[in-house]
């Protein structure tokens, strides 16, 4: 790392608090050049619902560095999964539809802008105060949540789990794969509070009863 980004990134990470992006040494330029597409994929657009890159630093033959605003309450999936775990911080059913409603509307403004995000998650949602939420770059959680990411044939880092079909064969990107992004994130965060719900209440811990005759 040259001099400049050293400085820069000690006076973000000890100074400013902000999240810093940067992959480490012998990264692939395939891999690099994909998270630099991520990371300036919102810059054109601005929404109170979408999280914007507040600088990047990239000279050739260097690693890029990227920062973010800080969030106060981290990703939405540490949230969902400390709700779910430690109990410490519950969000009540009125809690998520107020955050799914910002989500929709963070995505329905990028189509509008015909944007397309293609790696909506709740590792990619960023919640801030009073529980705005903000819809994070696709270039951030591939530094934070690297397990989720597989490589592809071609050396791209993707999240194949949830991608649309058209996605995985053609390598199409549009606002209808987005939409397929968007409902496995609402899935995915009603799904951790029925989860909560169930393990709270004890009758849904009971066995149900045999099924066996209804199986003839």
């Amino acid at each position: 790392m040259c001099l400049v980004s050293r400085l820069l990134y000690i006076h973000a990470m000890l100074t400013l608090h902000l999240p810093v992006v940067l992959p480490p040494e012998n990264t692939p330029d395939i891999v690099v050049n994909s998270l630099l597409e991520g990371g300036t994929a919102l810059r054109p657009v601005t929404h109170r619902h979408l999280l914007r890159l507040v600088a990047y630093n990239y000279l050739e033959g260097e690693q890029p560095m990227l920062l973010y605003p800080k969030s106060a309450l981290g990703t939405l999936k540490s949230l969902l999964l400390n709700t779910r775990e430690t109990r410490t911080c519950m969000l009540t059913t009125q809690d998520l539809v107020f955050i799914s409603s910002q989500i929709s509307r963070g995505m329905y403004h990028l189509m509008r802008h015909g944007l397309t995000h293609r790696d909506l998650a709740t590792r990619n949602i960023y919640v801030h105060e009073n529980l705005l939420v903000r819809i994070g770059d696709r270039g951030l959680s591939w530094d934070l949540y690297t397990e989720e990411y597989h490589r592809l044939p071609d050396g791209e880092m993707a999240p194949v789990k949830w991608m649309a079909a058209e996605v995985l064969a053609e390598r199409k990107y549009s606002h209808y794969s987005d939409v397929v992004r968007n409902t496995a994130t609402h899935s995915g965060i009603w799904f951790i509070r029925v989860e909560t719900l169930s393990k709270d209440n004890p009758e849904t811990r009971t066995p149900p009863p045999p099924q066996e005759r209804y199986l003839h």
